[in-house]
């Protein structure tokens, strides 16, 4: 089940081009130019970067639960 669901959100997803090779700087980068809305993470030090750039964060919050956390 998990990995159909991954594969229709890959499916609807949108690539975006960015000129950092660093995918966390990209995400940061995008975040900042206001080309995205917010990430979706668990990596505690992206999330802080992202949340540092005034964007609101979406992470795993126990087994099967979603909270945004804004900045």
């Amino acid at each position: 089940t998990a990995a159909s669901v991954g594969a229709d959100l890959a499916a609807r997803a949108e690539t975006v081009e960015t000129a950092e090779s660093y995918a966390d700087d990209a995400l940061v980068e995008l975040v900042t130019e206001d080309r995205v809305d917010g990430v979706v993470t668990n990596d505690r030090p992206l999330a802080n970067r992202v949340l540092e750039a005034d964007a609101p964060v979406i992470g795993l919050r126990g087994r099967n639960t979603l909270a945004i956390t804004e900045p």
